[in-house]
């Protein structure tokens, strides 16, 4: 699990109008996201990505921003330790390239 950021709560994505993934780089309406997951080490509930099952979704409540490629890849480079999933990673996980 990536670290917690504002924006990144299930009750985050349920205010969002849009979210983003930070793994796959997509953008999708809040109702595409139909899992979330229990973070361990808090028991927060985070949203899990429809594209690529990676819980690395944020919500736009904290600003559009997040839906940027830019931002996106930041944060993964961030949260994941390297600059993005490469087309091989993002089609072995699900994700259109």
């Amino acid at each position: 699990m990536s670290s917690y950021f504002y924006g990144h709560l299930k009750s985050d994505v349920l205010a969002s109008r849009m979210c983003g993934c930070y793994f796959c780089f997509r953008v999708f309406a809040k109702e595409e996201v139909r899992d979330y997951g229990l973070d361990r080490y808090d028991q927060e509930t985070y949203a899990i990505c429809p594209y690529c099952d990676i819980d690395a979704v944020v919500g736009d409540v904290i600003g559009t921003h997040v839906l940027t490629t830019e931002w996106q890849q930041e944060r993964h480079a961030t949260s994941f330790g390297f600059g993005g999933a490469s087309s091989d990673e993002a089609e072995d996980s699900g994700c259109e390239v």
